[in-house]
């Protein structure tokens, strides 16, 4: 991903979220770091669902400084979703 190639960078991610044993602080980092890459390739549907899993695996892992949240409640807000939670 660092090299350039974004894509690569995707399906590694997808790769280890799918067929990995993660601890719940693992799929956090990977989720997270995975959110970014669907937004910056423009796949803002795909982020939200992997910021989800993120913040949901560092509440389970009682991780106290959760960027995922932060990102998560920023993009809710930006769609004006303040109401209603999100579907899984």
């Amino acid at each position: 991903m660092r090299a350039g190639n974004v894509e690569k960078g995707k399906d590694s991610f997808e790769e280890i979220i799918s067929n990995h044993s993660l601890t719940n602080h693992e799929l956090a980092v990977a989720a997270s770091t995975l959110s970014f890459i669907y937004q910056f390739i423009g796949q803002p549907d795909m982020a939200k669902q992997m910021l989800i899993r993120a913040a949901i695996a560092d509440i389970r892992s009682s991780t106290k400084e959760t960027l995922a949240m932060l990102n998560l409640a920023d993009m809710l807000y930006k769609e004006g979703d303040i109401e209603k939670p999100t579907p899984l």
